[in-house]
């Protein structure tokens, strides 16, 4: 191999109840279920799950330089390192690896990386090189954590090699893990730094076969390899709980409502977001800025009094966007004055006290990642340098070219009196939602004024969120991952990979982040993703994950004005509007919203803060899927276009139903013992406590659908709501 120098890493297995036992180039390391083969020539191993007998294949460790020129590994010196462990050598790189079996949180296999001095030629270690294989006949797939989580499967015609880095939105990983399944066998793959890719690669010839690794670079600590047995992509999120739980990243709902003074409020509360102000600043060059005034503060107000009021709306949080002095994504950090177009500060004022009058939650929208050049508050030393000193450059948004504020100055410039706290003076927010906190990936600075490391801008940003938090208001950013987990109430952004994949060719998602993190961060789509009339399938995105959605916003007052009645987009299909349906409103959006509502707020509220235990496709193609939470609440959706049949249910296009011993719902022709002519919206909650079939206050309410139905005996006649007992 060419010569490398100034390079030491480490990595460490532990050998076990036994001693080391050379068998010509062989060692073998067997304890508490996990055995791994170690070849001293290539430095390639072999780990076996004694639960099932299955083996993974690990690949000899890759060294990649400056350049991308890669070379192997070679086992130069060989040592016991300890009782447990053993360390081998490589006399060019100047390499150790060291290697151990441990026992918590689970029995694995670990690697430990130490000493990566930046003079180092080495840039990359693929320690997985082309491991954990996977074949058509294996009936594998890998689960990826690319935000809510992929299952990638050795299929396609073509060859694809993907990279997911550390915590980057689109192209990234949400959480320091990946696992494989194979044979029914599962194993955890999982790191502890943001020093580490996950990679794979899939070759469709000579036969379907595909590959994955992991990439450390400079900063690495540990990978752990995690035998799980029988199992699947459900018992490898659990089996990543418990490494999360260690890392410090998990903190519950529950714990989290001890800071925020409007949890309960919280629970159950259908977000809103309208935009008041925005000055769109022309990309091409010109200069053009387009001017618009969306809505006013007291139309925002007004909103409110009517989903209240007419519609019934009980628990809703508004976060107002576009409220700054120069509009959205405009002039940032400077916000205040309140936009004077939309009401000035006296009109958001009345705006923030007429919104929690009628018992909602009132929040606005800021941005302390992006600096804009034509801010008054414009200074450079903010700004994340590049290792020439250079400023780092954002996007092109609304405002034109932004440019990255470095993380550990951020809370310096919210703290300052014209920012976060001259906005609790004037407006007194319940929330505050700190935009892209969590939507891009760790950056270095190399300002010598305040440099900062990957880790560091990492635990930064968690800083600037505990400040907002400290203030006990809640608080919510965009997208999110696992690192946000327990600085954050929600993130909004997460579900849009499951909103956005109801298309032919769209990846396979899975639930894997929420099987980790549901009971303990709240989860919304994107605000360019709102949940209108017409998303029938986004709807019961919301329902299965067990979340409340992110409703859209239409413009001014809407509502007694037929004119003003809302109107699907081109093409819409009179199927996607099933859930608008009744005669409980006079126009689409209020009926939406309204019947919406009354489903999936009983449900968050029933199972806020427990934890999602299961998910399962329940069709060859994907079409039904169930969830299943630690309460025993199961939720089934059906996203086909063909009904849906079991014993214990038949479900309808966009059919679901919601079972636990408090609450049931259902679009449906059939749950259980409750059998209709036609597919109906129905939903039973138990008022005092008690299971559904012991309630003496058992409220039903019937959007649509038949209205004579029999339920225990009796013969009910549902109008719109009733009260009953069940005896």
């Amino acid at each position: 191999m060419k010569l490398r120098t100034g390079w030491t890493g480490l990595f460490v297995f532990p050998l076990l109840a036994f001693p080391l036992i050379a068998n010509a180039n062989q060692i073998h390391l067997q304890k508490d279920g996990v055995s791994l083969s170690f070849d001293t020539t290539t430095a390639a191993a072999q780990l076996t799950d004694a639960k099932t007998g299955e083996t993974w294949a690990l690949g000899s460790p890759v060294a990649v330089e400056r350049g991308g020129v890669k070379t192997a590994l070679t086992v130069d010196h060989f040592s016991r390192s300890g009782p447990d462990s053993f360390t081998f050598h490589d006399n060019a790189a100047n390499l150790d690896l060291s290697v151990q079996i441990i026992a918590q949180p689970l029995p694995s296999v670990q690697y430990q990386v130490t000493n990566w001095p930046t003079s180092s030629p080495v840039q990359e270690i693929d320690i997985l090189q082309n491991a954990l294989t996977l074949t058509v006949s294996s009936g594998g797939y890998y689960a990826i954590p690319k935000s809510l989580g992929i299952m990638v499967t050795p299929s396609g015609a073509a060859p694809v090699a993907r990279r997911y880095d550390a915590y980057h939105v689109g192209n990234g990983y949400s959480m320091a893990m990946f696992g494989a399944v194979k044979d029914g066998s599962a194993l955890l793959v999982s790191w502890d730094t943001p020093y580490a890719d996950i990679l794979t690669n899939y070759s469709p010839a000579p036969a379907p076969m595909l590959e994955a690794g992991v990439a450390l670079h400079p900063g690495a600590k540990h990978l752990w390899l995690s035998p799980l047995g029988k199992g699947g992509y459900v018992e490898i999120a659990k089996a990543y709980r418990l490494f999360a739980e260690q890392r410090g990243l998990y903190k519950t709902e529950a714990e989290k409502a001890l800071v925020a003074a409007h949890e309960q409020q919280f629970i159950g509360a259908a977000e809103f977001r309208p935009i008041a102000f925005v000055q769109q600043h022309a990309k091409d060059g010109s200069g053009n800025v387009l001017i618009h005034t969306y809505t006013t503060f007291n139309e925002v107000a007004q909103l409110a009094e009517h989903l209240r009021n007419d519609v019934g709306i009980d628990r809703a949080m508004f976060i107002l966007s576009g409220w700054t002095q120069a509009g959205y994504d405009n002039q940032l950090p400077t916000i205040l004055p309140a936009a004077a177009s939309a009401g000035g500060n006296a009109g958001l004022a009345d705006c923030s006290k007429r919104v929690k009058a009628v018992g909602f939650l009132f929040g606005l929208h800021d941005n302390y990642q992006d600096m804009y050049h034509d801010s008054p508050d414009w200074n450079p030393y903010y700004v994340i340098k590049n290792k020439d000193g250079s400023l780092m450059k954002g996007g092109v948004w609304a405002g034109g070219q932004a440019y990255f504020i470095c993380s550990r100055v951020s809370t310096d410039l919210i703290a300052r009196p014209q920012n976060l706290p001259g906005v609790i003076k004037l407006f007194n927010p319940d929330v505050y939602f700190l935009d892209t906190v969590f939507a891009s990936p760790p950056r270095i600075c190399y300002d010598p004024a305040h440099p900062t490391t990957k880790e560091q801008d990492m635990e930064y940003r968690q800083k600037l969120c505990d400040y907002v938090r400290n203030d006990h208001m809640l608080m919510g950013t965009e997208e999110g991952n696992e690192v946000g987990v327990a600085h954050a109430d929600y993130f909004e952004g997460m579900l849009s990979q499951k909103t956005t994949s109801h298309k032919p060719g769209a990846e396979v998602v899975i639930p894997l982040f929420p099987l980790v993190y549901a009971d303990a961060v709240t989860l919304l789509s994107h605000g360019s993703q709102k949940l209108m009339p017409e998303s029938s399938p986004q709807f019961l995105d919301y329902l299965l994950y067990g979340q409340m959605p992110l409703y859209f916003t239409p413009q001014h007052a809407y509502w007694g004005s037929a004119k003003q009645n809302y109107h699907p987009a081109p093409g819409t299909q009179p199927g996607q509007m099933v859930f608008a349906q009744g005669a409980l409103a006079d126009n689409a959006f209020d009926l939406f919203v309204k019947n919406t509502y009354n489903v999936i707020s009983p449900l968050v509220r029933q199972i806020h803060g427990k934890q999602m235990t299961n998910h399962q496709f329940l069709t060859p193609d994907h079409s039904v899927e169930r969830t299943q939470f630690s309460d025993g609440t199961t939720i089934t959706v059906n996203y086909g276009s063909n009904n849906y049949v079991s014993a214990e249910m038949e479900l309808p296009q966009y059919g679901f139903a919601v079972d636990s011993p408090g609450f049931r719902a259902m679009y449906a022709y059939r749950l259980h013992d409750l059998k209709f002519h036609q597919p109906s919206f129905l939903t039973i909650h138990s008022e005092d406590g008690k299971p559904i079939v012991q309630s003496q206050q058992v409220r039903f309410f019937r959007a649509f659908g038949d209205e004579q139905i029999g339920w225990l005996g009796k013969k009910l006649v549902v109008n719109t709501e009733l009260l009953t007992s069940a005896h």
